[in-house]
C-alpha cells in the first residue's frame, strides 16, 4: 500500500472518528413542550456557544445561522467539547435545549 493511501485512510477514520463523536443541541422556544418559535425567546437577549475554534453570540437577527430550524427546534451540531450560554427574554414562552449524543441519547434536558 503506499503512503498517500495509507494517509488517506487514516484521514478518512479519523474524520469519520470525529463525526460519531459530536452532539446535538436542540433550541425549542414555546409552550407545553411544543416548539413555536426559537427567535422569540430570544428577542432580547442571546445565546453564546463557545467550541475549541473559540465563541459565537447568536441573537434575534442571526440564530437560525447556528442551525437548521425543525419542527421540533433549531438543531445545532456540536462537537465533544463545547459551552453554549442562553438566556429567554420572553415573558410566557419556555426557552428549552436538549443535547444529544451521536447515537440520539439524551446527554441533557
Amino acid at each position: 500500500m503506499s503512503d498517500a493511501k495509507a494517509s488517506a485512510d487514516v484521514d478518512y477514520a479519523a474524520a469519520n472518528r470525529l463525526q460519531q463523536e459530536r452532539n446535538e443541541a436542540i433550541f425549542s422556544c414555546g409552550m407545553n413542550g411544543q416548539n413555536m418559535n426559537v427567535q422569540a425567546c430570544f428577542k432580547d437577549s442571546a445565546f453564546k456557544l463557545t467550541t475549541q475554534e473559540g465563541g459565537k453570540l447568536y441573537n434575534i437577527y442571526n440564530i437560525l445561522q447556528a442551525g437548521s430550524m425543525e419542527n421540533d427546534g433549531l438543531h445545532i451540531d456540536l462537537p465533544k467539547s463545547f459551552e453554549v450560554a442562553a438566556r429567554n427574554s420572553h415573558t410566557i414562552l419556555v426557552l428549552a435545549v436538549t443535547i444529544k449524543d451521536s447515537d440520539g441519547k439524551t446527554l441533557y434536558c
